[in-house]
């Protein structure tokens, strides 16, 4: 099918902006009769199963504000998007993908098929020769294709008299189709083909070769780049174009000759500012694409003559580095573009091949199954366990009926539209349910997790992440808890589980159950004051308060009874003789940490009240009152500024004088008394009582 041109009414002066499609309505009174709309859309792309072919709207479309939409089979994959398209063959096969264009309003102005060929790669050993402008001379092209060869074990060996063995080629920069025909050599560069004229039997002969599976012409864009609107003409380009083509036809008739589409220049208005050849992006553009039309409808259908759309591939916003010469990245698109039609070219015959199941994932409680097309297959039918569990004419399919701990056995039939049928291999699939998440919650040696038991399921694995991180294993049990050991106080966590057996894995909760760890306050003391008891704990990272508790028995309930930001806290209500039980929750906002549920302990004993001390022959005298509670009083002495000397521990509740029968004569003492029971002491006057021994 030739590509079709629609011409635009005529008007005398015509104004338009070009900024991508959709950017600029088209009104068809507003355009010069030189400004005509064509399309190339390519009436045969080529393509390899499984890579995908793009399809950039500016790069066949000579005008901005057009809309095309591709009506693309169910087979083929396909993804959109705001610039572009994408094809991938999941089966090999000839596609017809048909096409409409629409104006601004929505009008239909063009419409068409292209015929989509797609080929599993199997390159086969090649001799070939690519002869072109500087996009050749570049070498990168070449290089890409040998690359590739070389990935898929296959020698490519490439002809020429330019560029470094093994990476031949016949580019030469600035050159036109008219300049291979007709000149000798210009400048820095000779023509091998000339003998007056194009001559590839010449050009074979002289360099010695003797063997070639294909050529590839990339040419154009010298040949386009000086014209205008007005002046645009590809009659004589294309006299030229039919020199090379009918010199190579009498070398060998049969030989496969690829004809590059000439690659649109760039988006960029701002490059075309400080150029002196091309007139205007839009012109160039439009005359490109124009080419592009003109150049397939001269050589389509031709027998052995293919034309290669490396013109759709190229992303003229982001792979050209200057107006006209692509990024690496841009010339390895061109490349991948011809190995997939030389790989067409070599492989016509499509081997009919039974689906293969690619992927059997467990996901969200089911078994997800993909699979490969076959060609000129009408459905699919899936079977488990040898039964038929239904029919799609899609590529993958979700079965739900499953249970965790059960193994089964997947195939996928292909019914091909002749009757004829093809089965897939067996794919086993063990399935384990995700572990449902409980909790997670703040304890006195980390986080613990828990979760719900999976059946069939030998260990779980546990992983865990931040807002800035991803999930990563820390640890494994056969449990259905586990405690993270090594996070650390102020940090959010994310956690999830994985249920895993000898022969399955299950999916996991992506979201996971999330908490914001506060270790538990580390006690550190708790001390018997003048009046009250005075609680001391570890300051805690990411706290901004704390919550104290208080119960008067080991096993009694823990009540609050204070909150602080502080790390320490005075309790003023409490009775001399009563067991005190403390301990800390640490907070920040809604998050709390654990607690020591044991507490740290104390007996509160009131300070003694020291009421006299006297001197006489037997000694210094010491009365204090009695303290509810105590079971003796430590007695202590000083002298001067020294510091306190215990002289004995005094049993008895009701004991409440000392009579120290060390004091020596004209020696002044200062006297204190602590209550005791057991491991737990009163506070003390710290100033005492003194007295000078007279005796």
């Amino acid at each position: 099918m030739n590509l079709l041109k629609r011409v635009i009414s005529v008007c005398l002066v015509f104004v338009i902006v070009f900024s991508g499609v959709g950017a600029t309505k088209i009104n068809a009174s507003a355009l010069s009769e030189n400004a005509r709309y064509y399309e190339a859309v390519p009436e045969t792309a080529y393509s390899t199963v499984g890579e995908p072919f793009k399809i950039y709207y500016n790069n066949i479309l000579s005008l901005p504000g057009l809309k095309i939409v591709f009506n693309v089979p169910e087979i083929l994959k396909k993804s959109y998007y705001e610039n572009r398209i994408e094809i991938t063959a999941q089966c090999p096969g000839d596609f017809v993908i048909p096409w409409r264009v629409y104006d601004s309003e929505y009008i239909l102005v063009d419409s068409g098929e292209m015929l989509f060929v797609a080929r599993e790669l199997k390159l086969k050993d090649a001799t070939g020769l690519v002869l072109g402008d500087s996009t050749v001379n570049a070498g990168v092209v070449t290089q890409s294709m040998l690359n590739v060869y070389e990935k898929n074990g296959k020698n490519l060996k490439l002809l020429g008299t330019r560029g470094t063995y093994p990476n031949l080629h016949e580019g030469r920069g600035g050159w036109t189709s008219s300049m291979y025909c007709t000149l000798e050599g210009s400048g820095i560069y000779e023509n091998p083909f000339y003998n007056d004229g194009f001559d590839f039997s010449n050009y074979m002969v002289t360099q010695g070769y003797d063997n070639l599976d294909f050529v590839i012409i990339q040419l154009g864009i010298n040949d386009i780049k000086k014209m205008t609107l007005e002046n645009y003409s590809s009659g004589k380009v294309l006299s030229y174009f039919e020199k090379i083509v009918s010199s190579i036809r009498e070398y060998d008739s049969k030989l496969p000759i690829i004809l590059g589409v000439t690659i649109p220049g760039s988006e960029k208005v701002e490059d075309f500012s400080n150029n002196y050849v091309i007139s205007s992006e839009f012109e160039y553009r439009n005359n490109i694409i124009h080419f592009a039309k003109d150049l397939a409808e001269h050589f389509g259908g031709r027998e052995n003559i293919y034309l290669s759309p490396i013109n759709c591939s190229i992303d003229t916003q982001n792979e050209l580095k200057d107006l006209v010469h692509p990024t690496d990245k841009g010339y390895e698109n061109i490349a991948k573009q011809y190995i997939s039609t030389i790989n067409c070219i070599n492989n016509t015959i499509i081997e009919i091949k039974a689906p293969k199941i690619t992927s059997a994932s467990v996901s969200n409680g089911s078994v997800v199954l993909k699979w490969t097309g076959t060609y000129n297959a009408k459905k699919y039918v899936v079977l488990k366990n040898n039964k038929v569990l239904t029919e799609t004419d899609g590529f993958t399919f979700r079965d739900v009926n499953v249970s965790s701990g059960k193994s089964y056995n997947y195939k996928i039939k292909a019914v091909c539209e002749d009757g004829s049928a093809y089965i897939s291999k067996a794919q086993k699939v063990s399935f384990l349910d995700a572990p449902v998440l409980k909790s997670a919650t703040n304890s006195l040696k980390g986080v613990v997790v828990k979760w719900n038991n999976v059946n069939g399921a030998e260990v779980y694995s546990v992983y865990r992440k931040t807002s800035n991180s991803s999930w990563a294993k820390i640890g494994s049990t056969t449990g259905v808890s586990f405690t993270d050991k090594t996070a650390k106080s102020g940090i959010k966590y994310f956690y999830t589980v994985i249920a895993n057996s000898s022969v399955a894995k299950s999916s996991y909760d992506s979201c996971g159950v999330s908490i914001y760890y506060i270790a538990t306050p580390k006690l550190s003391s708790v001390t018997n004051k003048n009046g009250s008891v005075v609680v001391k704990w570890a300051s805690v990272k990411g706290a901004k308060s704390y919550n104290v508790y208080r119960k008067t028995s080991k096993n009694g309930s823990w009540v609050k009874i204070a909150s602080t930001t502080g790390t320490t806290y005075t309790d003023k209500n409490v009775k001399s003789g009563n067991n005190y039980f403390y301990t800390v929750k640490a907070y920040n906002g809604g998050n709390t940490s654990s607690f020591v549920t044991s507490g740290i302990a104390t007996k509160y004993l009131s300070t003694p009240k020291l009421s006299k001390v006297t001197s006489s022959k037997s000694g210094v005298s010491v009365s204090y009152s009695k303290v509810t509670g105590a079971t003796g009083y430590a007695i202590y002495r000083k002298t001067g500024n020294g510091g306190w000397v215990k002289l004995t521990t005094v049993k008895g509740n009701n004991k409440t004088t000392y009579l120290d029968k060390t004091a020596k004569k004209d020696i002044t003492y200062t006297y204190t008394v602590r209550a005791v029971n057991g491991k737990y002491i009163s506070s003390y006057s710290a100033k005492g009582i003194t007295v000078k021994d007279k005796y």
